[in-house]
């Protein structure tokens, strides 16, 4: 339960769920069984449980052993809504089944990461799990036929389930906007892009490096903000200095603010390689921010007039292109976008009640 995409989603729905009708535990395999996870603490204080499993990939054994146990000495769930359809989901999605549980999958992504191998061993996962699950959920329908496949996703057993947000969390206007910006960024004299993400391959922040690269060639005042951690991010810093650009570029790691962050913002910047639908390209039209991403990010993602999709193809000159245009575009016009958002779907109070009414008529099926 670190913040990420998924995580942050399932956070998202825990705060706004009626906690005395319906109560989240979570399952996890984390690598380390100390560590703990940023989400953790705030779990606990809402009377959620968390267990934590041996890493599947490091202890497969002990692995089996520990979900047998736990579906066996837990009968109190009632409903499993298993977020992760990796190699690890071919053993608690099969004791679920067994033990009587009503069990959902739910699809985050349109690509399995990793080398090919790795990729090619998760393919096969996916075709073996499509028989456990009673219902499935999928945040758009291009990542619904990418875990489930073709009839599955256009079955009434699956649903399109938006990621929500807080809308609420994401007013702003320009003066708040300048404050925001000169609290988090007070030496900028030029527009700060921004994005956020885990530091992973899929989100592709070394292209945005060389592309913030060709913005400073027309905008030597331009600052660069990267918010999020992950194993990229020696390689990361490492290439910014090479390209010369270290001092215009930010990596500001995980933080429990990202809103403020994406208030601060001028333009946000998503160059994906591919997403089922990110979190984070909402937030940012909610909070009025113009928004350039990929094609990799489903076309769903756009819930308001500020985003724009740029391929890749375009190369860095072109995301250079609409980056500066969007920030001319913007520049003293700040104004969130809440009410288009919510009119999209993504308002997560909304989507929690619909969630927990769904449980409640599911649990009474078993």
């Amino acid at each position: 339960m670190d913040r990420g995409g998924v995580e942050t989603l399932l956070m998202n729905i825990y705060r706004k769920i009626d906690r005395d009708s319906i109560q989240f535990d979570f399952l996890t395999h984390p690598y380390s069984q100390d560590y703990s996870y940023e989400y953790e603490s705030e779990i606990l204080s809402m009377g959620g449980r968390i267990y934590k499993a041996p890493s599947f990939s490091h202890n497969p054994c002990g692995y089996r052993k520990y979900i047998k146990v736990f579906f066996q000495n837990h009968p109190e769930y009632s409903v499993v809504h298993a977020h992760n359809l990796d190699s690890a989901s071919l053993v608690y999605m099969r004791e679920a089944k067994k033990t009587g549980r009503y069990l959902i999958a739910h699809s985050h992504n349109t690509e399995d990461h990793g080398k090919i191998i790795k990729r090619i061993m998760l393919r096969g996962c996916h075709h073996i799990i499509r028989q456990y699950p009673d219902y499935f959920y999928a945040c758009s329908l291009p990542a619904a036929k990418f875990a489930f496949g073709k009839r599955i996703a256009e079955s009434s057993s699956c649903q399109i389930f938006h990621n929500g947000i807080d809308v609420d969390q994401y007013f702003v206007d320009n003066a708040l906007h300048l404050e925001m910006r000169n609290r988090l960024f007070p030496d900028a004299r030029g527009p700060v892009f921004g994005t956020v993400g885990r530091l992973l391959p899929q989100k592709n922040q070394s292209f945005l490096l060389d592309v913030f690269a060709d913005i400073l060639k027309r905008d030597s005042l331009s600052e660069l903000a990267i918010v999020g951690k992950g194993e990229l991010r020696p390689s990361l810093e490492a290439k910014a200095k090479d390209l010369g650009i270290e001092r215009h570029v930010h990596f500001i790691g995980s933080v429990p603010n990202v809103p403020d962050y994406l208030k601060a913002f001028d333009v946000f910047l998503l160059p994906s390689l591919y997403e089922g639908l990110p979190l984070v390209s909402i937030e940012a039209q909610a909070s009025g921010l113009p928004t350039v991403v990929s094609n990799g990010v489903p076309p769903m993602a756009k819930c308001s007039d500020l985003i724009r999709f740029v391929d890749l193809s375009e190369g860095t000159s072109g995301w250079a292109d609409a980056a500066l245009e969007a920030y001319q575009k913007g520049r003293d016009q700040r104004a969130d976008r809440i009410e288009q958002v919510r009119a999209a779907g993504f308002d997560i109070s909304e989507i929690s009640k619909r969630l927990c009414e769904f449980y409640k008529n599911h649990e009474d099926m078993i």
